[in-house]
């Protein structure tokens, strides 16, 4: 588990197997020009990979399920211009969680967090 300033939290967790039947790897984007966010997902297993991406604060609707194919990669993208830049999300599958919350900055003043 990792914390920052402006809300900023990670946290992994994962299940270690034996006969690794994915290997995902989680990135996130900061589109500050925009104020979006981006969730990438890469599996380089050899089975694709069913996740669940869950807004945890900021956002109604979802939870959003998606597919990495063996090998590949999906993404999705969010605006966070209705939460002022804040975000609180969480991926998961069977064998793996990743969350993550914080603010973009973007160098203007900013909010407090909404969900508060």
């Amino acid at each position: 588990m990792g914390y920052g300033p402006n809300g900023f939290v990670r946290e992994f967790r994962s299940k270690l197997r034996a006969d690794a039947r994915s290997l995902v790897e989680i990135e996130v984007r900061y589109d500050v020009a925009d104020m979006a966010l981006e969730i990438i997902a890469t599996n380089a297993g050899p089975n694709e990979v069913d996740l669940t991406i869950h807004a945890n604060a900021h956002r109604a609707e979802g939870p959003w399920l998606v597919r990495v194919p063996s090998r590949g990669r999906m993404s999705r993208r969010w605006s966070l211009v209705a939460s002022h830049c804040w975000y609180d999300f969480t991926v998961s599958s069977a064998d793996l969680q990743r969350r993550f919350a914080g603010r973009i900055d973007n160098g203007e003043d900013g909010f407090s967090d909404p969900a508060i």
